[in-house]
């Protein structure tokens, strides 16, 4: 879904010369992709961007050295690599509406710039009616003045394309509680987005198991030779299903108490897929059948006193010695 070109909004001179730069690589990109596998002269690709030869060949490099999209060179012909992009989509308005609601998801919870959801944006822009364009505009606007950590963005696309590929990858990792980084093969079965970063799901070699790997620990990523498949019997949603947000546990009932003060605010979102909810005049009553984690105990303690553990007792004692150390450090005068 390669989109036309269109000019940048009024800004910043800061933000105008950031703007600037990522029309013109997305421009060259267009042109390129509609060029095809033969691609196009040095020259040729000079005149249809209405610059010179050697303004051209300063962008390519940028281009090359960024790994802002796949490029190739042969003399003086250059193009895209054309395996690296999927045939044209036939969406339908809605369906491009919901991968950039999808996509703003991404955005508010990195908090940080990516290229690839820059580009993904400028492509949506081009092709959604102008209401919902101006709104992509300024998601995209948004996405451009945000910190970019290039480490962090290069270390995602090494493990993306390892999954894509089936390929091996030795990563260095550095768990929460591990002292020193150590070095581990992982076949990538899964990469989940959740609390506001993002996970990989592999198998790992040396624990011989599938493990959670959470991206910013992993300080170095090189691709392997070896292949890898998928086993039949892997499903990340089944993987996940104890989860509350990434990590598996053995499931346990846990049983709520809300006041009517946040029963709409509790009631009205599904939390987990095991959710039941019992309701009368003053207070609602919720069951989850989920793994117990600090992302559950995090996500009662939110609700203070609002929210009061039934069971199991050992969750209940969890959140009373935590209540009771908050009020304890409150307390001080």
């Amino acid at each position: 879904m390669m989109g036309r070109c269109h000019m940048a909004e009024k800004g910043t001179k800061e933000d105008l010369n950031i703007k600037d730069k990522f029309y013109k690589l997305e421009s060259l990109q267009v042109t390129l992709y509609h060029a095809g596998e033969n691609g196009m002269t040095i020259a040729e690709l000079a005149r249809k961007q209405e610059v010179s030869t050697k303004t051209i060949k300063r962008w390519l490099e940028e281009v090359e050295k960024n790994n802002v999209f796949p490029v190739w060179f042969d003399d003086d012909r250059c193009g895209v690599v054309m395996s690296r992009y999927l045939p044209p989509l036939n969406l339908r308005t809605i369906q491009a509406l919901y991968i950039f609601l999808a996509c703003r998801i991404l955005v508010n919870s990195a908090n940080r710039k990516d290229s690839e959801l820059s580009s993904l944006f400028y492509q949506l822009s081009s092709a959604l009616p102008p209401t919902i364009k101006k709104e992509v505009d300024k998601t995209l606007t948004l996405t451009l003045s945000m910190s970019q950590d290039t480490v962090l963005q290069h270390k995602i696309e090494q493990l993306a394309q390892a999954w894509i590929d089936g390929k091996s990858v030795e990563i260095t990792y550095r768990g929460s509680n591990d002292t020193a980084a150590k070095k581990r093969i992982i076949d990538i079965y899964f990469m989940q987005p959740s609390n506001r970063t993002t996970y990989v799901i592999a198998y790992c070699h040396t624990a011989k198991d599938i493990r959670v790997f959470k991206i910013e620990r992993i300080e170095s990523v090189s691709l392997q030779k070896d292949s890898y498949i998928i086993p039949d019997s892997f499903d990340a949603d089944s993987y996940l299903s104890s989860a509350w947000g990434i990590i598996p546990k053995d499931p346990e009932n846990v049983r709520i108490r809300i006041d009517k003060e946040v029963i709409p605010f509790i009631t009205e979102t599904v939390w987990h897929k095991s959710q039941k909810i019992e309701k009368d005049k003053t207070h609602a009553i919720v069951n989850f059948n989920v793994g117990i984690t600090d992302e559950v105990i995090n996500w009662i303690m939110q609700w203070g006193e609002h929210v009061e553990v039934l069971e199991p007792k050992s969750l209940r004692d969890t959140i009373s010695q935590k209540a009771q150390k908050m009020a304890k450090l409150y307390g001080k005068k």
